[in-house]
């Protein structure tokens, strides 16, 4: 499978892209037969279209005295909002291609940034049906509108995952479980017991009253798959900000949902008594750094970028 990604400004030469893919397709796998499908499929990456703010300062700091912003952030327009897909196999597999081209086609990711360190967490769901199998990926303070959303698009939740377990990504459970049930939650099972946990939350330290929500039901551990409909995605732990970290990848989406490990022009704090500077820098360059560069990284804070943007700009890479 090749996937490439073009800027709108791109697609007028794609002509000479395109005979190079099916040349190596003809090439690689040695058959006359194979198809290619292009699909447009808009991601609404920019953050005004994702609902994604760029991340402001709030009064209320976990360790004040050590907080920073995250730096650097990029505006919406320089943000890639559309990939095309070219997908080359032989003749007897078309239909499954074409189906998972389709599922993937149907994939929707919106962001609400939530709570006074607007959290972003993420509503993913699958069209095609009355009732569309969806996720929530962490739960930010008062999540009235991502619930909102859930019921418009008629998304049938069928887990929550978590992409770390410090307050402002967890304080919002309480919310969401009283809205959809206490459907099944996802997160590495270093951290299980800091949901119950202030000193660990690190809501002890903030301005905040201190947090203490349901634990989640499932662990989850680096190379593990899971499914949303007919898409896949794998759990790759990225730790460092905490020991728990993980990302969310869907290769076939060519998306991750990175949590507070890599943001647009920075990177995740290290400075947290469970944090690991070492291991954190270890998780972006050995782990999300192996992503190809036309990832679309949709981050905790801030807007979403992509791993290429990343590699080539964010000063903490270098």
């Amino acid at each position: 499978m090749h996937v490439i990604g073009l800027e709108h400004q791109d697609v007028a030469s794609a002509a000479r892209v395109k005979c190079a893919v099916i040349f190596h397709a003809r090439l690689s796998t040695g058959d006359d037969h194979f198809v290619f499908i292009i699909v447009f499929v808009p991601r609404c990456i920019a953050a005004s279209r994702d609902g994604v703010v760029a991340h402001r300062e709030s009064w209320r700091t976990i360790l004040a005295s050590h907080h920073h912003s995250h730096r650097h952030a990029l505006g919406a327009g320089q943000v890639n909002a559309n990939r095309i897909h070219f997908f080359d196999a032989a003749l007897q597999h078309v239909w499954q291609i074409i189906d998972y081209v389709l599922a993937v086609a149907k994939l929707r990711i919106k962001g609400f940034p939530l709570g006074a360190w607007q959290t972003n967490c993420w509503l993913i769901w699958v069209e095609g049906e009355e009732h569309r199998p969806g996720w929530i990926i962490d739960a930010g303070d008062n999540p009235a509108q991502l619930i909102d959303a859930a019921r418009a698009n008629n998304v049938v939740v069928q887990a929550i995952l978590f992409t770390h377990a410090h307050l402002d990504h967890i304080m919002g459970l309480g919310q969401l479980i009283a809205a959809f049930g206490a459907v099944p939650r996802y997160a590495h099972a270093v951290e299980h017991a800091w949901f119950g946990d202030p000193q660990l939350n690190l809501s002890a330290f903030a301005e905040v009253g201190p947090v203490s929500v349901a634990a989640p039901t499932h662990a989850i551990a680096d190379g593990d798959e899971l499914t949303l409909g007919p898409t896949r995605w794998r759990v790759m732990h990225t730790p460092g900000h905490s020991p728990g970290s993980v990302s969310f990848v869907c290769d076939g989406a060519t998306v991750v949902i990175a949590g507070d490990t890599l943001f647009a022009g920075s990177v995740g704090r290290s400075d947290f008594p469970t944090s690991d500077p070492a291991v954190l820098d270890d998780s972006l360059r050995r782990k999300l750094l192996s992503l190809p560069d036309d990832f679309a990284v949709h981050p905790g804070h801030g807007p979403s970028t992509t791993i290429g943007r990343e590699r080539l700009s964010n000063p903490f890479l270098q």
